[in-house]
């Protein structure tokens, strides 16, 4: 009897054994397939992160795509309004004041920049050259004319823009140089170089804006630059402009 139970211990033993070998069998894994299952653990999560940055990448796209839009028209922008300023204008006016006759030719173009500050204001840019010949008519006629060539900046205002005739005012400082620094028997300038400093009112009309009619007032004088005298001038002048195609 002893011996049977002994034996039937042994047996008992083994049999947990060989339960206990399956368990670890089971829950052992072997390198190759522990290498194999990583792998396709990493394949399967390096797709998911793919299809999320392609996802990204669609939706990403559409204001890209805007932004770069936007960014044409800016530039754009600058170029079609540099396409429709106004045309170069040429014009001649007459004046008089001091006892001088003024008769002058002048062209006049705008810049083409867009400034900021000028916008808000209601103000646009222009730049003037002129060829002017003062004729004076004091007795005795002593130093009787003179050459005025110049240049000026101006500002100009212009209001009621889409009616078909717009009204504007005018103004700006410039710089001229003179053949003669006398005029007349007793009008002594002191310098060749002048500074001028205008102010005008007028009208446009036509398309675009290519007429117009003006009236102005200029001071010429050296501005204190010469020891000597510095009598100047001061008149009133009408011009008309006719812009250039």
């Amino acid at each position: 009897m002893r011996g049977c139970n002994a034996l039937r211990r042994a047996c008992g033993r083994t049999g947990k054994t060989r339960q206990n070998a399956t368990v670890w069998r089971r829950l052992s894994i072997d390198p190759k397939t522990q290498r194999r299952n990583d792998n396709n653990y990493r394949s399967a999560a390096m797709d998911r992160v793919i299809s999320i940055r392609l996802r990204m990448n669609k939706s990403s796209n559409k204001p890209t795509l805007a932004a770069l839009l936007a960014i044409c028209v800016m530039g754009a922008a600058p170029l079609s309004r540099a396409a429709e300023r106004q045309p170069v204008m040429v014009s001649a006016y007459y004046g008089s004041g001091s006892v001088v006759f003024f008769y002058g030719a002048e062209a006049i173009w705008t810049p083409g920049c867009e400034c900021a500050w000028l916008t808000r204001y209601n103000l646009d840019p222009r730049f003037a050259v002129n060829v002017a010949y003062w004729k004076g008519h004091d007795t005795p006629p002593e130093h009787h004319s003179l050459w005025d060539v110049g240049g000026h900046a101006l500002l100009r205002s212009t209001f009621l823009k889409d009616n078909a005739v717009s009204p504007f005012i005018e103004f700006g400082t410039g710089v001229q140089l003179l053949s003669e620094t006398r005029i007349n028997a007793s009008r002594y300038l002191g310098t060749h170089y002048q500074f001028g400093s205008r102010v005008g009112a007028g009208i446009a009309w036509g398309s675009p804006r290519r007429y117009e009619l003006l009236t102005f007032l200029e001071h010429v004088s050296n501005a204190g630059l010469s020891s000597g005298p510095n009598d100047g001038v001061t008149y009133v002048a009408v011009q008309f402009r006719v812009g250039l195609d």
